[in-house]
């Protein structure tokens, strides 16, 4: 039996020994036919040659063994006693690279050859001194084609034959084993002329080195990865399906490459939705380490790596991911460049390849005949978060009963989070915490400001975040109006009841959120409801600024709101879309392809809010300017009338505050019955008559109070009468003296 080999090395030594006997031989001919000149320095001397000639370049790896009595050429001879070593290598279980690179390119015996020629030189610098002998040139150290050819094969129909070992077809251009360089300085350099080098990377694998090319560090990193199945939280079917896929990789595992395990997954899911958690689950399951590829910064490359990439998955033994594919999916020539590569690459791959993205993708036959299978990761449900949380929160402070799942419910309902924005905001609690002490864990509180944080980075950009002040004692508001608001309230609060624990959201096949109308002048209180709703239920509550939503360009106001509404998603936030009139007024005919065009914004905008699981709120001077469409898709409607005199009454003292100074005089039941205004006109009117006081230091008193009502009536447009004012009139100047 033969003896195996100790390790890659020994074999990789055995095989250049065979190709440095036939190395030897070539320059031995060439030496035969040659007469050299005494031109030192210019020339390889005849001395240097035998000295070369006769030491080893490369030690033995082991002793000859007995070679078949039926083999004469002693190459082949030591080919097959080769070949007998490695199958008992690999039959005690040895790893070695030189077989491997065969199998996974498709190598020939001549291309191997070929490449072992091309390793010498980068083992052993006495090989580029044999090289300039041989090709009649002390400058010429690397091998070039014609070298090569001529030291694999002494005939020349061998040599026409061998010559397809370089075309861009062969396994050692395509994959990029071996490159090709012209003769510097030439405009054209036949092929026989053109230098052979050893990629970089072949030359660290065949030494048994795995760290990824410097050029890959930017965009790729390749692990072992540690995650299981079993650790993984995914939705019930997003389980199954993944189940399935695996079940049907691990049967294949021992097919030839293609015939069993042609399927390409595309991981489709939102930030930290556990795109990258599935995939390492998935390497880790099936035994192979992960390649994962960021397109988005591969984009920013100035060379074209997608062959190399793929190449780098098979040396690395790796499944590949695809990670932000979706970033490729651009019109421009650059994205489109690029996609075509990648997908071009992925057909002939023979490797496992993941896609992971967050948009709608097909490949639509770019494939192939490899299946595309789509796996959505969707965001967890309420019952998930909650044990997210809590998860989380408990790794940090070492103790998963750190919070109760009481503390945690409430996040869970009002920040629909994916597993990795959970634990983005976990970590950022933990910052928070820190400002107070290193080692202490974070609060509650703490959580709630983190989770806040995460969730609306871009919504603040196009919209204004508005910070709750206000209660439910600050709203004067008629019972019916005042009773609707506190069942909003109530609906936000228990929706992870009825639609979660009792089974409702597989009832629905819309949002489950809520659309609400509210109608009333300016200053009826509409902004104030909406500031209470957010203070009540903890939302984040984003005032939508019209101005930089709706654009002139076809096409940028749905983009504009499809960033809106896919921001907010992630904490519920209220939207509150003021003086809606402005792009959620009625359809107009349409008369031109601006009309068209407006009408197709209202349509996508229904279809946001009907898709928007949060709170959207439509606030209206006039609630018969809002289109009927609209109306239909709506909730709720909360009106909101001009107050009565003794809900202005109320108005008027829910508007001072309790250390606010009062004169005897103050007259507010008069003030109530007399002007027929809004909320928002009697707090400019108080405001108004604080400030006139505080100038004079004194009290609040009528006066004041009637000269800020004067003010507040002529910015509105209506005369000042001495009937309105009745016995107080006379006060009408009285807030302008100064001192007293």
């Amino acid at each position: 039996m033969s003896e195996p080999f100790r390790d890659h090395i020994h074999h990789l030594l055995a095989e250049l020994q065979r190709v440095d006997d036939l190395i030897r031989q070539y320059v031995s001919r060439v030496r035969a036919g040659w007469q050299s000149d005494e031109y030192q320095g210019l020339f390889i001397s005849e001395q240097e040659i035998d000295d070369l000639l006769h030491s080893p370049l490369l030690k033995p790896a082991t002793s000859v063994e007995a070679a078949d009595d039926q083999v004469t050429d002693p190459s082949e001879m030591a080919r097959r006693l080769i070949g007998r070593r490695v199958v008992a290598t690999e039959q005690a279980g040895i790893p070695l690279r030189l077989p491997r690179l065969i199998a996974l390119f498709g190598l020939s015996p001549l291309d191997v050859d070929a490449l072992l020629i091309c390793l010498a030189v980068e083992l052993d610098l006495r090989y580029e001194r044999l090289y300039a002998y041989a090709q009649d040139d002390v400058t010429k150290k690397q091998p070039r084609v014609d070298l090569v050819l001529n030291v694999l094969c002494p005939h020349l129909t061998d040599r026409i034959a061998a010559r397809t070992i370089f075309s861009p077809s062969g396994p050692l251009l395509r994959h990029g084993l071996l490159e090709l360089t012209p003769e510097p300085g030439q405009g054209y350099t036949p092929l026989l002329g053109r230098f052979v080098h050893l990629q970089r990377r072949i030359l660290d694998f065949m030494l048994g080195l795995d760290e990824l090319d410097e050029k890959f560090l930017p965009f790729a990193r390749c692990h072992s990865p540690t995650t299981t199945l079993d650790s993984l939280t995914l939705p019930e079917d997003s389980a199954t399906r993944l189940g399935r896929i695996l079940n049907r990789w691990q049967s294949t595992a021992d097919t030839p490459a293609g015939d069993g395990r042609n399927e390409v997954l595309y991981l489709q899911g939102a930030y930290g939705a556990g795109r990258q958690a599935v995939a390492e689950a998935i390497s880790q399951a099936l035994g192979h380490r992960l390649l994962t590829v960021d397109i988005d910064r591969l984009r920013m490359q100035p060379d074209n790596l997608v062959p190399l990439i793929f190449r780098e998955a098979m040396l690395q033994d790796a499944v590949l991911l695809l990670r932000s594919f979706d970033s490729c999916l651009g019109d421009d020539r650059d994205d489109v460049s690029l996609r075509q590569a990648l997908l071009a690459a992925a057909k002939k791959h023979s490797g496992l390849i993941l896609f992971s993205g967050d948009s709608d993708w097909e490949p639509r036959g770019q494939l192939g005949n490899r299946l595309f299978v789509r796996l959505r990761l969707a965001a967890p449900d309420y019952a998930t978060r909650t044990e997210l949380w809590q998860r989380s929160a408990g790794a940090i402070v070492g103790s998963t009963n750190a919070f109760s799942v009481q503390d945690l419910e409430p996040l869970a309902n009002k920040f629909a989070f994916t597993p990795g924005q959970i634990r983005d905001a976990v970590m950022a609690a933990r910052g928070l915490a820190a400002w107070r002490e290193p080692s202490d864990a974070p609060s509650l509180e703490e959580l709630y400001a983190a989770a806040r944080s995460q969730s609306t980075p871009i919504l603040s950009i196009m919209a204004r975040k508005i910070t709750p002040r206000f209660s439910w004692s600050d709203l004067v508001l008629v019972p019916d109006s005042l009773e609707i608001l506190h069942e909003i309230s109530n609906t936000i609060k228990n929706r992870h009841v009825v639609y979660g624990q009792w089974g409702f959201e597989k009832k629905l096949a819309s949002g489950l959120g809520l659309n609400v109308l509210f109608a009333g002048e300016s200053g009826t209180g509409k902004t104030m409801a909406a500031d209470i709703l957010a203070r009540e239920l903890g939302l984040d509550l984003y005032k939508i600024d019209l101005s930089g939503v709706v654009s002139k360009y076809i096409g940028e106001t749905e983009k504009n709101l499809d960033r809106i509404f896919s921001e907010a998603k992630t904490s519920f936030a209220i939207l509150f879309f003021d003086e809606a009139d402005a792009i959620f007024g009625k359809r107009s005919e349409v008369r031109d392809s601006h009309d068209r065009y407006a009408n197709i914004e209202i349509s996508y905008l229904l279809q946001k809010m009907e898709e928007y699981d949060g709170v959207v709120i439509l606030a209206t001077n006039l609630r018969s300017n809002i289109d009927e469409a609209f109306v239909r898709r709506l909730h709720a409607a909360v009106d909101f009338p001009v107050p009565e005199a003794d809900y202005r009454l109320r108005i008027w003292e829910v508007h001072f505050p309790d250390a606010a100074p009062r004169g005897d005089d103050l007259d507010l039941p008069f003030m109530a019955e007399r002007f027929r205004i809004t909320g928002g006109n009697i707090r400019n009117i108080v405001l108004g008559a604080a400030f006139l006081a505080a100038e004079q230091n004194a009290p609040i008193e009528m006066r004041h109070l009637v000269c800020a009502a004067r003010r507040e009536l002529q910015k509105m447009g209506r005369l000042v009468r001495e009937i309105d004012f009745g016995p107080y009139y006379h006060l009408i100047n009285g807030g302008d003296q100064r001192g007293s």
